[in-house]
């Protein structure tokens, strides 16, 4: 799954065997999370790990790329000054 929203997509694969792998591209940079989930465990959601993506993401580039992204997965001011993924 790949979405676009403004100057940033966000990407999400499943790479099969319980891994998974979300990012968060603009013109700026890259950044991932690759997800390992052990056989029988649940794996956290996607939009979980994509706030994290994305909050991560802002804070190493400083960029406004990633507005439209952070308003739809409700990536909040606080987290940006907090370092917190809600």
């Amino acid at each position: 799954m790949s979405t676009k929203e403004g100057a940033a997509t966000l990407d999400v694969r499943d790479l099969g065997d319980g891994v998974r792998l979300v990012a968060v591209d603009c013109r700026h940079a890259t950044t991932s999370a690759t997800v390992l989930v052990p056989v029988g465990a649940a794996a956290p959601p996607t939009v979980d790990v994509a706030r994290v993506v994305i909050q991560r993401h802002y804070v190493a580039e400083g960029c406004a790329c990633t507005a439209r992204l952070r308003q739809r997965y409700g990536v909040t001011a606080k987290a940006m000054r907090t370092g917190g993924a809600t």
